[in-house]
C-alpha cells in the first residue's frame, strides 16, 4: 500500500490539560508551507479535560493545518500509538510526545531527510531540557534516560548494535511499518501503561526495523525541547525511570543477538542467555559496598553507582526468573525474522 507524502504528527495524550496547549503552539508555528502534513492528537483513557483543552487550543491558534482528535480507550502508549497511525494520513508519522515543543523547521527539514533516504526507517533527532525548575547537576550525565540530550556523536546512520533512537519526536516510514505488521511484528515489551514507567518499546521498535532490513538515522539539525515538571525532573523519578527500563530487557537482548549473528539456535540461545546472566551477576559481586547501600536504600540524590547497581540488580532479576518468557521472545522474533527472509 501507498501512503500520501507527508508527515501525520500523532501526539499520544494521557492526563495532558496542563501541558498540551504549549505543544501545539510549537507545531502551528511550524515553517512548512509547502509541506502536507497534519496532527492526530489520542487521547488515551485521560482522567481529565485533555480534549477540551486540546480542541481550544488548536481553534485559537487559528492554523488550517489539519486537526483531528480520537478517543482510545485503551490505556498504553502501544494502544495510543496504533489508534494514531491507523488515523494518520501521511507516509511518515512523528510521534510527538505532548511535552515536545519543535523548532520551527522540524517537520521541514525531518520530512527532507527521509525523502532523500529512502531506506531510513526511523529518524531521530535531538533535545534541549526545558524545566520551570534548576536542573539538578546529575542529570546531563544521564540525560538519555529522559530523552534529552545528542543521541549520536554526529548525523548519520547508527551502525552499532547498541546505537538506538529514543521515542520522543522519532519519525518513523509508515510503508516500514506495514512490512512489520506483515512478518508479523508485535511488540514483546508493554510500553508505558498510565504511571508505570516500564520502557523499551520504542528501542524494540527500532531493532525491528534493523532486522527487517531499515536505518536509523540521527540527524542533530533535527531539535526540540523536551518540557519536564518537577515531578518528572527529580531523582525518585530518575529511579523508576531506570529500574522500568532495565525490567524490559530481555526482548532488545533477543533482538541483539540476531542483529549480531544473523542466525541463532535455540541451544546457542540458551548458553548466551544464561552466560549473560552469569556476567550481570559477577559485575554485582565486583561491588560488594554498592550493592549493600541498594539494599539498605541508601540512595543519596546524584549517586549514579546506586543507579547502575539498581539497574544490574533489576536486570539480574528478570533475566534469572523469566527464562520461559524468554524463550517465547526468542521464537516470536526467530519467526518474524524468517518472514523478513521471505520478503527479500
Amino acid at each position: 500500500m501507498e501512503f500520501k507524502k507527508g508527515i501525520s504528527v500523532v501526539i499520544c495524550c494521557y492526563n495532558s490539560a496542563t501541558k498540551i496547549s504549549h505543544t501545539l503552539a510549537h507545531l502551528a508555528a511550524q515553517k512548512a508551507n509547502t509541506l502536507s502534513w497534519e496532527i492526530v492528537v489520542v487521547n488515551n483513557a485521560s482522567k481529565d479535560n485533555t480534549r477540551d483543552v486540546a480542541v481550544k487550543a488548536w481553534h485559537d491558534l487559528n492554523s488550517d493545518v489539519t486537526f483531528t482528535i480520537v478517543d482510545q480507550d485503551i490505556p498504553g502508549l502501544s494502544a495510543a500509538r496504533d489508534k494514531g497511525i491507523a488515523t494518520a494520513s501521511y507516509e511518515y508519522i512523528l510521534f510527538c510526545d505532548d511535552d515536545n515543543w519543535l523548532q520551527e523547521d522540524f517537520l521541514q527539514r525531518a520530512f527532507n531527510c527521509m525523502e532523500q533516504n529512502p531506506a531510513i526507517g526511523i529518524l531521530g533527532g535531538q533535545s534541549e531540557a526545558a524545566a520551570d525548575i534548576l536542573i539538578p547537576e546529575w542529570f546531563s550525565n544521564k540525560s538519555l534516560v529522559f530523552a534529552v540530550g545528542k543521541q549520536a556523536a554526529k548525523s548519520g546512520l547508527l551502525r552499532g548494535v547498541n546505537q538506538n533512537l529514543y521515542g520522543a519526536c522519532m519519525v518513523v516510514r509508515r510503508s516500514g511499518l506495514q512490512v512489520l505488521d506483515n512478518c508479523g511484528f508485535s511488540f514483546l515489551n508493554s510500553g508505558r501503561f498510565g504511571d508505570k514507567l516500564t520502557g523499551g518499546e520504542d528501542i524494540e521498535l527500532g531493532k525491528a526495523f534493523r532486522l527487517a532490513n531499515y536505518q536509523l538515522y540521527y540527524d542533530e539539525s533535527l531539535k526540540f525541547k523536551h518540557y519536564m515538571p518537577a515531578d518528572r525532573i527529580n531523582w525518585p523519578y530518575f529511579l523508576r525511570l531506570g529500574k522500568g527500563s532495565a525490567s524490559s530487557g530481555i526482548p532488545i537482548f533477543i533482538y541483539d543477538q540476531f542483529l549480531r549473528k544473523g542466525s541463532i539456535t535455540k541451544r546457542e540461545f540458551r548458553v548466551t542467555y544464561w552466560k549473560y546472566v552469569g556476567v550481570v551477576g559477577l559485575k554485582i559481586a565486583k561491588r560488594p559496598f554498592t550493592f549493600l547501600k541498594y539494599i539498605k536504600g541508601n540512595a543519596k540524590e546524584g549517586d549514579l553507582a546506586y543507579f547502575e547497581m539498581m539497574r544490574l540488580v533489576e536486570t539480574w532479576n528478570v533475566f534469572s526468573t523469566r527464562y520461559t518468557f524468554a524463550e517465547y521472545c526468542f521464537e516470536q522474533i526467530k519467526k518474524f525474522k524468517e518472514k523478513v527472509y521471505k520478503l527479500r
